[in-house]
């Protein structure tokens, strides 16, 4: 089953709202759509959500930007590890010997990410107190850069759904900074990963069993990169207008249904 334009271009909007408004490059959102609407092809979406990440940065980005809650220093801290460990994954995933081991991968991944959302919320609902920023060390820093590089192209993710826990657990940062540090932090990662993962196209196969290409990848990459630019502005601007407890909840359910229903549960 092929993508259509008008599919293509709703997942790409409803990837970059959420990337926008979470600091994520939408792929959480984008992969689990694509196959729900248009059949499994793992390594197809992963790599095409990865480029057209690129777009939600691009319209997101800015708005974090004028917020004035992007943290430069741990950003530059976290680079020197994010760039290689994306672009080194990101090759292994061509390589691995089944690509319907990426869903399935993916699939726990969100599971995981759901549940520690919604946990999450129901210790802040209990009155705990928000913990004291701690220092921004680049051990720290490092840890985030490498952790989110390695999964980023290894699942075809922005890498913020890793870098965002993350960096909350590492520096309790408020909300709204590390969703705005987190956001500057994916757009290397996508640009390298993305590149990385055209140039092994050739070593996997789509679902039917045909050679993937570089331009199948760009091709869908183009169709979604309209939906995601706008979304991500959109998204961005909703981060500093809504209730965080009401879109985290959202997310964290968000998370767990896609995760369900990849894993053929339902």
């Amino acid at each position: 089953m092929e993508v259509t334009v008008a599919t293509a271009l709703a997942v790409g909007l409803a990837g970059g709202t959420l990337g926008g408004l979470l600091g994520l490059g939408g792929g959480v959102i984008m992969i689990p759509l694509l196959t729900v609407t248009s059949g499994s092809n793992p390594y197809l979406y992963q790599s095409a959500s990865l480029v057209a990440a690129v777009a939600v940065s691009i319209g997101s980005i800015p708005r974090h930007i004028r917020s004035g809650m992007v943290d430069r220093p741990f950003v530059l801290r976290s680079l020197p590890l994010s760039i290689p460990t994306v672009a080194a994954s990101a090759i292994t995933a061509a390589l691995l010997p089944d690509p319907h081991l990426l869903e399935v991968i993916f699939a726990v991944f969100l599971a995981a990410v759901g549940v520690s959302e919604i946990a999450g919320l129901f210790v802040h609902a209990s009155g705990a107190a928000e913990p004291t920023p701690v220092r921004n060390t680049w051990p720290r820093a490092s840890a985030v850069g490498g952790c989110m590089g390695t999964l980023s192209g290894l699942l075809g993710v922005g890498g913020g759904i890793i870098a965002l826990p993350m960096i909350r657990a590492l520096t309790r940062f408020d909300m709204r900074t590390t969703i705005a540090t987190t956001a500057v932090l994916v757009l290397p990662a996508v640009i390298v990963g993305g590149l990385a993962r055209l140039a092994a196209a050739q070593h996997t196969t789509s679902a039917d069993g045909q050679p993937m290409t570089a331009w199948a990848i760009l091709s869908l990459a183009l169709l979604l990169s309209p939906g995601c630019l706008i979304g991500g502005a959109l998204g961005a601007t909703l981060t500093h207008r809504l209730p965080r407890a009401v879109v985290e909840k959202a997310f964290g359910i968000l998370c767990l249904a896609f995760a369900a229903r990849m894993l053929g549960l339902f």
